[in-house]
Order: structure tokens, then sequence, then C-alpha cells
């Protein structure tokens, strides 16, 4: 979904929507991926499912807070954009797992847009997204790998 209120602002949500398999499940996993639409506020925590916003409302508000900023004397501060794009990054059909990349950016004024990228796992016969204690536990293993692996990339 794309929408655009002025010549400088526009919105866009693209994810996708599961079919097949439990019902109960693909419910659940299209509910939490429209869920993340609902994520505008950078660093907060993950919305709550169920109690999510109509995306024409979501946009109406956005549009309404860059018209709303603009200052008259600088015509660019009403220059705003909000992308959500969710991608299937990896489909597990041996471990029943499904794990999605989501991209969030927004401008809204100033020297830089915000981005950042939030990796969902979830369970496929339940429809449950899966943490990382979870998948991995307390594995000091995988955690010493990592942490050798980030400060050798520091450093370069």
């Amino acid at each position: 979904i794309t929408t655009t209120d002025s010549a400088f602002s526009t919105m866009a949500f693209r994810y996708p929507i599961f079919e097949g398999g439990n019902e109960n499940a693909t419910k659940c996993i299209n509910e939490y991926v429209f869920s993340l639409t609902q994520n505008n506020g950078f660093g907060e925590a993950e919305p709550v499912q169920g109690k999510t916003k109509p995306l024409k409302k979501i946009a109406e508000e956005f549009f309404q807070e860059a018209r709303e900023s603009a200052v008259p004397e600088y015509p660019h501060t009403g220059i705003w954009s909000h992308n959500f794009e969710t991608d299937t990054l990896m489909l597990d059909q041996r471990r029943q797992m499904l794990t999605l990349i989501h991209n969030y950016d927004m401008y809204t004024g100033g020297a830089h847009p915000n981005y950042f990228t939030q990796i969902s796992t979830i369970d496929l016969t339940t429809g449950d997204t899966l943490s990382y204690n979870s998948l991995f536990g307390n594995n000091k293993e995988l955690l010493d790998a990592v942490e050798k692996q980030f400060i050798k990339n520091e450093k370069q």
C-alpha cells in the first residue's frame, strides 16, 4: 500500500499475507506481520497484537503531522516519508520455522532519515514468535563466536 498526500510526503507499506497450513497459525502469523506496520516509533517495544489501526488511519495521522510540522519560511520542513517492508528471509521447513526481515525507514526532517531492521522468527505450527532464548538458549559457544567475529569486524 502506497499513499501520497502532497508533493513531499509519502507513506508505503509492503508486507506478505500468508495462506495455507494450520488455519490458526496462519491467522496468528498474518496478525503479527500486520501489527508490525503499527510501529512508527523507533526503539519502541514491539506492537501488541490485536491493537492495530487501519493503515488508512495511520496514513491520515502521519500526513496531518507532516502538514502541522511545516514551517512556511522553510518549505522543506514538511518533507516526510515512512516506509515499512517485510520480506521472507528464510523458510526452514525441516524445523517448521519462518524467519522474516522487517525494514523500517522514516524521514521527518533534519539531517538524515531513521532506519532500523527487525528480524522475527515464527513457529509455523503455532504462529508464535520465537525469542532469541528459545532459538539459541544460553549457548556460550555461540555467544563467544559472535563476540569474536564482532570484535574482528570492528577492527577492520
